[in-house]
């Protein structure tokens, strides 16, 4: 349904500039002061769609006045009709754009971010962090969101796809689902 999209949606632009649910007992944090972020996960609906099901998330997240549906979302990215048939639309897009266009993008950096910033946004201004991985091999990629990180670097993360894991900041993604890969970018989130 595009009318429940944000206005901006609807802008006459065909460029883009380039920029809550508890979780379960196996997903518990390891001290009793640590609380990861409250995140609703949206499963991918397609299996390229890791980007919208994030983005959907996330805006989900954030206090909003707008709901809108991956598929709704993949429509407006990819400008056709993708809500009655939406293998036809199933195809990867740009994580910082999708934010950008749902006004929750704050910043992109290229590569892994330390312990400490993660630290900083998650515990303390409590804002989630978007990652993309670079699977080894050469396929296309996945985009997760971090929840939360414990004192001992053990990270909370949201996948569309995986759901709700629990990886070493150490090791991850280099070991992640047995395919491993690379902390291509990291997406401030607001």
């Amino acid at each position: 349904m595009p009318n429940q999209l944000p206005a901006f949606f609807f802008s006459n632009s065909s460029s883009l500039p380039m920029p809550q649910r508890v979780l379960n007992e196996n997903f518990a944090p390891s001290s009793p002061a640590y609380q990861p972020l409250t995140y609703s996960l949206a499963t991918q609906e397609q299996s390229n769609w890791c980007w919208a099901a994030v983005t959907c998330a996330i805006n989900d997240f954030y206090p909003s006045k707008n709901h809108f549906t991956q598929c709704d979302l993949v429509s407006r990215v990819l400008q056709r009709a993708c809500c009655n048939a939406p293998n036809q639309c199933d195809e990867p897009w740009y994580l910082d754009r999708a934010l950008y266009m749902t006004a929750h993008y704050s910043g992109m950096y290229s590569g892994r971010v330390s312990k400490e910033y993660l630290h900083d946004m998650i515990n303390i201004q409590r804002r989630p962090v978007c990652m993309q991985i670079e699977w080894n091999g050469g396929d296309i990629g996945h985009v997760v969101t971090i929840i939360g990180i414990s004192p001992s670097g053990v990270l909370y993360i949201a996948d569309p796809h995986f759901q709700y894991v629990n990886c070493l900041y150490d090791t991850f993604p280099d070991d992640y689902q047995g395919t491993g890969g690379r902390w291509l970018y990291s997406f401030e989130t607001v």
